[in-house]
């Protein structure tokens, strides 16, 4: 199984590490999430501001950008297909 994870309190929440680690038990788990927290704007998109993409690690990205960001770029740019669960 494909899974998309991804937040809106940034790539290094304890929540999202913690959440990673256990689905890996389920299968292959690309993390996709903001640089920094930006609670309360997960629908939202950038228009105004270039979005950057800095892959951390492998499956493990970081975008300047918000969470609704980070989902298309995974779904539009990083995955060759569209995940299993998001």
């Amino acid at each position: 199984m494909n899974i998309l994870l991804s937040n809106d309190d940034g790539y290094k929440s304890l929540g999202l590490i913690a959440l990673q680690t256990v689905l890996k038990e389920y299968g292959k788990v690309i993390t996709v999430a903001p640089n920094k927290d930006i609670s309360a704007s997960s629908s939202s998109l950038s228009v105004h501001n270039p979005v950057r993409i800095d892959r951390i690690e492998n499956n493990y990205y970081k975008v300047y950008g918000t969470p609704a960001d980070c989902v298309n770029i995974a779904t539009r740019g990083i995955l060759k297909k569209y995940p299993d669960i998001v």
